[in-house]
């Protein structure tokens, strides 16, 4: 398996509230037991273009149907024992699909179908790599078994997995949804003592702000024919347009807090016009206030305050931050991780 970086565009500097950067990291894209993903499925329609900067209108896409998939732990779902190594379950119409999380990458370790077939990866496929940004790419092999009650079938194949697009993506009622990635996968997958080989292709469409995909698109490729055999996008996909548009506001008006997610501190940078107080605060889920900063008659300026979220006080998991600088008041949404 390899890895090739083919640019180094990577999630540093400021990052203004709720992920300003684009990228596929394990704190926020990867599978997460107790998780429930709303999808709206839609007639099947061809997938566009990669590239940067790129624009993919799919606001004609037509409802035909519902789909909601839940994230389960692996001692959750019956038979688990037939796949140990995973640690996370998606399940979608009865079917379960086993994935292992680890720091740097999610693999797939089997399948229990509905009717109790079981697809089983001695060699797993790696359906994510953390970070991963526009341009990145990785491939690798699989080997593994399908069971049945009548039979089993050995099969081999390799994959190749690259973030081949970046830009703004449209869905239906022209919500608009910027800083948005493209995950390309490509699946070739041959029987023992066939000459056949399958080739699935598949195109998931990620934001910093929603953990799932906001469009999946999969297509079926062979002799030179494709056919889309999937198309199905975010349900709450408005939510996003708006929590955007109020993140371009907050910027505009001179503040950023940063990194997100945090560790050990949080640093707030904000601009005041005029000489003004200052209070900076931050809260956990819950709504109980953890620490809190007040600054009086502060001169016009530039001004950057670090909190230390070290302590015991800052456990993982999610925190928002409230400014008020004059008569302007942000709050916005912050992760913490270990």
């Amino acid at each position: 398996m390899k890895k090739i970086y083919l640019t180094a565009v990577f999630f540093v500097g400021m990052i203004s509230f709720a992920f300003s950067q684009a990228e596929l990291l394990k704190e926020n894209h990867s599978l997460q037991a107790g998780d429930e993903h709303y999808f709206i499925i839609a007639e099947n329609v061809v997938s566009q273009k990669g590239g940067n900067n790129q624009v993919w209108n799919f606001s004609s896409l037509k409802q035909k149907g519902e789909l909601h998939s839940h994230m389960l732990f692996n001692t959750e779902v019956e038979k688990s024992y037939d796949v140990p190594k995973a640690n996370v379950v998606l399940e979608e119409y009865g079917t379960h699909f086993f994935f292992r999380v680890e720091k740097n990458m999610m693999k797939h370790y089997g399948t229990i179908t509905k009717n109790n077939t079981l697809i089983k990866y001695d060699k797993p496929f790696v359906k994510m790599v953390y970070p991963f940004n526009f341009g990145d790419s990785y491939s690798g092999e699989f080997s593994g078994e399908l069971i049945t009650k009548k039979n089993n079938r050995s099969f081999t194949g390799n994959y190749s997995i690259s973030v081949d697009g970046k830009g703004k993506l449209i869905l239906p009622g022209n919500i608009a949804i910027k800083n948005v990635l493209r995950l390309k996968s490509v699946k070739e997958k041959k029987y023992e003592n066939s000459d056949h080989v399958s080739r699935i292709v598949s195109y998931k469409w990620y934001c910093p702000e929603v953990r799932y995909p906001l469009l999946t698109i999969i297509q079926s490729e062979n002799n030179e024919k494709t056919r889309t055999i999937k198309t199905a996008y975010y349900g709450n996909a408005e939510n996003i347009e708006q929590n955007q548009n109020k993140n371009d506001e907050i910027s505009s008006m001179g503040v950023k807090v940063y990194p997100n997610p945090f560790k050990e501190q949080i640093k707030a940078e904000y601009e005041l016009k005029k000489n003004s107080d200052v209070q900076i605060a931050i809260f956990d889920n819950a709504g109980h206030k953890i620490t809190e900063k007040s600054l009086k008659n502060q001169p016009k300026g530039v001004y950057t305050k670090t909190i230390n979220t070290g302590g015991k006080d800052f456990s993982e998991g999610i925190y928002f931050i409230k400014i008020r600088t004059g008569q302007q008041i942000i709050k916005e949404k912050l992760i913490k991780i270990n």
